[in-house]
């Protein structure tokens, strides 16, 4: 299971997942990542497989084990019933791209969009994630300038458009990689991982940064640096 997430309601967890497909007994795929809903309100709920059109590829033929291709990730639900979410795909921007699935006015979803530039570009564009009221989006670039490696940024939806994406800046990116950011709704919460350099090795960190004490805490380390995102995202 890959970049879970919590549909606004807190009903409903949402995820990525190479599971087996069933109804695909004879299709040769490699670790096909599909996009699955869970039931939280029910103990004997299973996953399921999101339904849509085009929604989920499969990762079989020449595509099979060519790089992330047919690989969906990082599900997204805002509470207009608009699905996000990033893929590889042949037919996309670049090499990976953050696609919008709008919600169909029946409680389903119509096939799936690839979001226009200044999101989507050239190169690698991932780690999407959007606020539920669908205004604010964060996302992980590796090649738009920074801080070093792969860097959070944020933009914001005018009514009509996606802003230019912001870098958060240094006192939360590092020379290493920074991706699957989060914003706790109601508060002042940013969460994503880091790969922070301690010594001789890069160690996957989660990280905490708050407007209100003005740091980041490494969770299980203790250490703290001092941030300054939250005006950039009121920008």
């Amino acid at each position: 299971m890959d970049y879970p997430s919590m549909t606004p309601d807190g009903r409903t967890l949402l995820f990525s997942w190479a599971a087996k497909r069933p109804e695909l007994p004879n299709v040769k795929v490699n670790d096909n990542f599909d996009l699955y809903r869970l039931d939280l309100g029910n103990p004997a709920a299973a996953p399921e497989l999101l339904r849509g059109p085009d929604l989920n590829r499969i990762r079989e033929g020449a595509v099979r084990t060519l790089r992330f291709v047919h690989n969906e990730t990082a599900p997204i639900l805002t509470a207009p019933g608009d699905l996000y979410f990033w893929s590889e795909r042949l037919d996309g921007m670049g090499d990976r791209d953050v696609y919008i699935a709008r919600a169909d006015g029946k409680g389903g979803i119509q096939r799936p969009e690839l979001l226009p530039a200044p999101i989507n570009s050239a190169g690698s564009d991932d780690g999407a994630w959007v606020s539920p009221d669908g205004k604010t989006m964060l996302m992980t670039y590796s090649d738009r300038g920074g801080c070093g490696g792969s860097d959070l940024f944020i933009a914001n939806w005018t009514g009509k458009t996606w802003t230019d994406p912001v870098n958060l800046g240094c006192t939360i990116n590092s020379p290493c990689d920074e991706d699957a950011a989060t914003l706790i709704p109601g508060t002042h919460t940013l969460v994503f991982a880091s790969a922070v350099r301690r010594l001789d090795r890069v160690c996957c960190c989660l990280m905490v940064g708050t407007t209100a004490s003005q740091h980041a805490v490494i969770v299980g380390g203790w250490e703290a640096h001092k941030v300054a995102w939250w005006r950039v995202l009121q920008a």
